[in-house]
C-alpha cells in the first residue's frame, strides 16, 4: 500500500568490523581523558536539535514547543519497551544460563589485572571484596580488566553503587568503543536520578532515558545487565527488563566501565563483573519492536491494500486544502497562510521555516481519523543548522499528541514520544533505517485504540501500546518541523479511515 518515492532512499553502507588492539593502559588513559572532557555529562545529553517543534493544529489549539530539560521528562514505565527487551533477551539469556562466562571476577583478590593505585584525578584498588573507584570533582575515569577487551555480540553484567556524588556524578558500562582518535562508544549511564543510554560520535545522540525505578538511589546496589547482539541493545536493571534499542552504527569495540563526578568527588563500588561472548548464537534479523509491528499492522494494511484512501495529495496541483503556520518558541503564532502554488516545487509541497521559528503544516480535510493508516514522504531540503521533521497524530483540543519525530543530527535519529501536559515521554528510539540527509523518508504510521506501528522507508520500524490519548480525531495529516532556518519538503500523502475498514478486530 506504500507510494513509490521520488527520491530514492538511500542504502544502508556497510560497515567493517573495526580490528582493534590496544594495550588496557592506553585504553584507560584514553577513556578517562574522554570521560574528563564530558563537562559532567548527565543522563540526559541534549543538542540543539532536540528543540520540539511548535504546531497548530487548529486557530484554537496550538501545540506549545517545550525546551528539553532534564526536569521536562517524564518518568517512563515500564511496558512495551520492556516486552520487547524481554522477547528479545530471554532466549539469549536461556542459552548463556549453563554456559560459565567467558570472563568474571568478584574482587575479592587483587591480582586480576585491574588497574589500582593514585594517578591525579582519581584513585582504584580494592575494599572489603569490590573494586572501588574515586574520581575528583569534574573528572572522569575508565575501568577494565588488565587484557585486550573486544567484543562484537556479548552479555555483560556487573553490581555497582554510588557511595558519594552530586549530581551528574554516576557511573556506567561503555562498549563497542572505537580506537583513538575516533572514540566513538555507547554508553550506558546511572546517576542519581536515572539511566540513559547514549551513542557518542563526537555529537551525542539519545538512545533512550529512564528516571525512577527500578533504580536504587545511592548507596544502594544496582544490577545493570546489557544485551549487545548485532542492531540490538537491551538493558535490564535489578533483574527486570527495561528497554531494547536498535542502532547499528557501531557493530564492535571495546568494552569497559566509566566513572565520572560532578562538583564533588565521587566514588563507585563495582563487584560481579562477567562477560559472555554470544557472537555464536543467532537471532532474527529484525529487532523486536520490528517483529511486533509486523505481526500487529499486516493484516491491517492487507485490509487497506485495495481501497482507495480517505485521503489522499501528491501535490501536483494547486489546492487550499492545506494551512501552515509559524510560532515562536513560546508557542505564539507569528505567522498563517493557505499553501499557495509557489509552495509546490518538484510536485511535491515545499516550506520554509524563519529564522529561530516553528512550522506546522495540516489539512483540515485530514483531521476527523481517530483509527487510521497515514503515509508521508518527508525530507529536509536544506536543513544545515539540524532541527527535526514530525508527524504528529491525535491532537487534543490542549495539545496533547503523540510524535514521530526525525531528529537532524549529524547522525539522524528517531523517536516515538507522548506529549501530555506539555511533558515529553519517549516511547521508543533509534537510528536504523533512515536515508541520508537530503533523502526522503517514507513514514507510515498504523493507529489503532492503544497500538501503533511506524514504518520507515517500507520497513517496520517500531510497535508500541499506549492508552494516553485514545480518542483524538485532530491532527491526522499534521507536520512540523523547525527551528529555522530550514526548509523540507512533503510529498505523497494518504491516509485510511480504518472506522470504515469491516472487518478490522
Amino acid at each position: 500500500m506504500t507510494s513509490t518515492s521520488k527520491n530514492s532512499t538511500a542504502q544502508g553502507k556497510s560497515r567493517g568490523t573495526f580490528l582493534v588492539v590496544v594495550t588496557v593502559i592506553a585504553a584507560l588513559a584514553i577513556l578517562g581523558l574522554l570521560l574528563s572532557q564530558m563537562d559532567g555529562r548527565i543522563a540526559i545529553v541534549t543538542s540543539n536539535a532536540s528543540t520540539p517543534t511548535n504546531t497548530e493544529v487548529s486557530s484554537t489549539a496550538t501545540i506549545a514547543p517545550v525546551i528539553f530539560t532534564e526536569t521536562t521528562v517524564a518518568p517512563v514505565a515500564l511496558g512495551p519497551q520492556a516486552e520487547q527487551a524481554r522477547a528479545f533477551a530471554e532466549p539469549i539469556l536461556q542459552a548463556i544460563a549453563n554456559r560459565p562466562p567467558d570472563y568474571e571476577y568478584d574482587f575479592n583478590e587483587p591480582e586480576n589485572g585491574w588497574i589500582s593505585g593514585m594517578e591525579e584525578s582519581n584513585t582504584r584498588g580494592y575494599v572489603d571484596g569490590e573494586y572501588f573507584v574515586t574520581v575528583k570533582p569534574n573528572g572522569g575515569t575508565g575501568a577494565g580488566p588488565g587484557k585486550d577487551f573486544l567484543f562484537s555480540d556479548f552479555v555483560a553484567e556487573v553490581d555497582a553503587r554510588i557511595l558519594k556524588a552530586t549530581n551528574p556524578g554516576g557511573w556506567g558500562f561503555i562498549f563497542r568503543e572505537q580506537p583513538f582518535p575516533q572514540s566513538f562508544r555507547y554508553h550506558i549511564n546511572f546517576n542519581s536520578s536515572g539511566l540513559s543510554l547514549f551513542l557518542n560520535t563526537g555529537s551525542y545522540t539519545d538512545l533512550f532515558y529512564l528516571q525512577g525505578a527500578p533504580v536504587q538511589p545511592a548507596p544502594g546496589t544496582n544490577h545493570l545487565l546489557v544485551i549487545a547482539k548485532g542492531p540490538n541493545i537491551a538493558i535490564y536493571v535489578n533483574g527486570e527488563p527495561v528497554t531494547v534499542v536498535s542502532d547499528s552504527t557501531l557493530p564492535s569495540g571495546i568494552v569497559s566501565l566509566g566513572i565520572h563526578a560532578g562538583e564533588q568527588e565521587t566514588e563507585v563500588r563495582f563487584d560481579n563483573f562477567k562477560i559472555w561472548d554470544i557472537t555464536d548464537l543467532t537471532t532474527s534479523d529484525l529487532s523486536p519492536q520490528a517483529e511486533q509491528a509486523r505481526a500487529f499492522a499486516e493484516p491491517i494494511l492487507q485490509a487497506v491494500a485495495n481501497r482507495p484512501p480517505d485521503f489522499e495529495d501528491d501535490f501536483s496541483i494547486p489546492n487550499s486544502r492545506w494551512y501552515w503556520t509559524m510560532s515562536n518558541d513560546m508557542g505564539e503564532t507569528v505567522l498563517r497562510g493557505n499553501v499557495s502554488a509557489e509552495n509546490l516545487i518538484n510536485d511535491a509541497l515545499t516550506l520554509t521555516a524563519q529564522d529561530g521559528l516553528y512550522s506546522s503544516v495540516g489539512s483540515d480535510s485530514c483531521h476527523t481519523m481517530t483509527n487510521f493508516v497515514v503515509q508521508a514522504e518527508l525530507m529536509d531540503v536544506d536543513a544545515a543548522s539540524g532541527g527535526e521533521i514530525a508527524a504528529h497524530w491525535r491532537v487534543q483540543p490542549n495539545a496533547d499528541h503523540y510524535r514521530f519525530t526525525i531528529w537532524l543530527n549529524l547522525i539522524p535519529s528517531w523517536e516515538v514520544a507522548h506529549w501530555v501536559a506539555g511533558i515529553r515521554t519517549p516511547l521508543a528510539s533509534g537510528t536504523e533505517k533512515l536515508s541520508e540527509r537530503g533523502v526522503s523518508n517514507q513514514v507510515l504510521i498504523v493507529a489503532y485504540g492503544p497500538q501503533f506501528a511506524i514504518y520507515l522507508n517500507g520497513s517496520p520500524l517500531t510497535y508500541l501500546e499506549d492508552d494516553q490519548l485514545t480518542d483524538g480525531k485532530t491532527g491526522t495529516c499534521n507536520f512540523g518541523f523547525g527551528p529555522g532556518p530550514m526548509t523540507i519538503a512533503i510529498d505523497n500523502v494518504k491516509a485510511w479511515n480504518l472506522d470504515n475498514v469491516p472487518g478490522l478486530p
